[in-house]
């Protein structure tokens, strides 16, 4: 009834204008009204539907934004439980192989306590028995009139000798031309190599020297 009444007030309009019209025109105005009604219904109905799909795509992304939270929640818990069994493990593992240095170095200075007293109980052994040795040897009395041969002697005493290498001996009736030559030295009865070291005599096949109430032999041939 609206679109009659338009299209009569159209008509008024018109027909003051000059222009008188018809029936078609009245109709063709009436079904630019249909058309354009149902066009908005079109675009509302359209609106409707496309903000229904963006409700669902939103409720959807939330959805699965939840889920992954829920997801990730348990993970993280279970990531630092196994972060801090992890460290217990390390600190257990740090202590032991701590405890397991200290032993080993314990057990290795130990060791070396045993070895370096051990060492030292044979060094004070030797010491004692060297030092017994020498005192035996020191304390040692030449006997009487015995003329030694020169490896009779105590070790003391021959550590003390020269080489006594003899290079010319002269034996003669007369004990004033009785020569020898030691060590590059030439002496006569009753002289000295060295200090202490005296020349007693010369016979045909030995030279007879006295050394700290040692008597003994040494052979010319």
């Amino acid at each position: 009834m609206s679109y009659i009444l338009d299209a009569l007030k159209k008509s008024e309009k018109e027909r003051r204008r000059g222009v008188v019209p018809d029936l078609l025109t009245i109709q063709e105005v009436a079904s630019q009204k249909e058309k354009k009604h149902y066009l908005w219904f079109y675009l509302l109905i359209f609106a409707l539907i496309l903000n229904a799909g963006l409700f669902v795509l939103m409720l959807a992304h939330w959805e699965k934004d939840q889920k992954n939270i829920v997801n990730q929640k348990p993970i993280s818990k279970k990531t630092r439980e196994l972060s801090e069994e992890s460290l217990k493990s390390d600190i257990v593992e740090s202590k032991s192989v701590s405890y397991k240095s200290k032993e080993v170095k314990s057990t290795f200075i130990e060791k070396n306590d045993i070895e370096d007293t051990s060492e030292q109980k044979k060094q004070i052994l030797l010491s004692v028995k060297n030092t017994s040795e020498i005192k035996s040897k020191k304390t040692e009395i030449p006997i009487k009139n015995k003329i030694y041969n020169l490896n009779e002697l105590p070790l003391y005493i021959r550590e003390k000798l020269p080489s006594l290498k003899i290079a010319v001996s002269i034996y003669s009736d007369d004990p004033t031309l009785r020569m020898v030559k030691v060590d590059n030295k030439t002496l006569h009865e009753g002289e000295y190599l060295t200090d202490g070291l005296r020349l007693d005599s010369i016979t045909n096949d030995d030279v007879i020297f006295s050394y700290e109430g040692f008597h003994f032999r040494v052979a010319t041939r």
